[in-house]
Formats: C-alpha cells, structure tokens, sequence
C-alpha cells in the first residue's frame, strides 16, 4: 500500500512575502513563523491522509521536488518537505513513527515546472511486521 501527497514548496510569511521552504529560510526564520509552517504543512498533510488506512511496519519515501527555478537548491527545500511531510504522516496516524526503525529508505528526485512548483511525497508499505 502506498500514499502520496502533494505540498507547496512556497509559504506566505507575511502579507506581502512569500518565501522557498528550505534550510536556508528555515535556519534564521523566527520561531512564530516556524510555528506557522509546522502547523500549515501538518494540517495539509492531514488533510490529504484523513481516512486512509495506517501503514504497517517499514516504509519507504520516495520524493519528487519541482522547482521553479533552474539553479535552486533541492536537498535545502527537500530536507524540510522532509521533515514536515514525515512529522504530518505520524501525526495523522499513518506511520507509526518517522525514525530509522520505521523509515528504513528515502530517495529524492529534482524537477524544474516553473508554473506550478511543489513536492510530491510518495510513502510505500515494505513489509506488514517489524
């Protein structure tokens, strides 16, 4: 069995600015507006995983990042999709846990779609037991 789940790869820190989800942001952001992320990418995530059966023992990630822009940093914007993909999977109860025991295999893929940037996360049941 498997899910997958579309995300943006832009946030709306304010108003008027709009910033890549990546290290580079992620690393001097404010803790509010990480709070705000955090709470944003959950909720999506949740909301794309309500109602599907849990996924049994080890998984495999596989993700696909479109970028806007040729020359983007994709394991800055892939290492938090990362994380908030696998920390929105646990909290909407469909891993048991995001650590090493349980994700057992992640792979990353670039992409360049200058009209409609975002992350595709695939997560794949390996096998039914631990």
């Amino acid at each position: 069995m498997e899910y997958t789940v579309t995300l943006p790869i832009y946030f709306m820190t304010s108003k008027k600015k709009t910033t890549m989800v990546g290290l580079n942001f992620y690393r001097n952001a404010h803790y509010g507006i990480l709070n705000k992320m955090k709470k944003f990418f959950h909720d999506l995530v949740e909301e794309e995983l309500c109602g599907r059966v849990p996924l049994k023992g080890q998984v495999e990630v596989h993700y696909k990042i479109f970028l806007k822009r040729r020359g983007s940093d994709g394991g800055n914007v892939g290492s938090v999709i990362a994380k908030y993909a696998l920390d929105g999977a646990v909290t909407a109860g469909i891993i048991l846990d995001d650590n090493a025991d349980i994700v057992v295999r992640e792979t990353f893929e670039y992409f360049y779609d200058k009209t409609y940037p975002r992350a595709e996360v695939t997560i794949k049941e390996l096998r039914i037991s631990l």
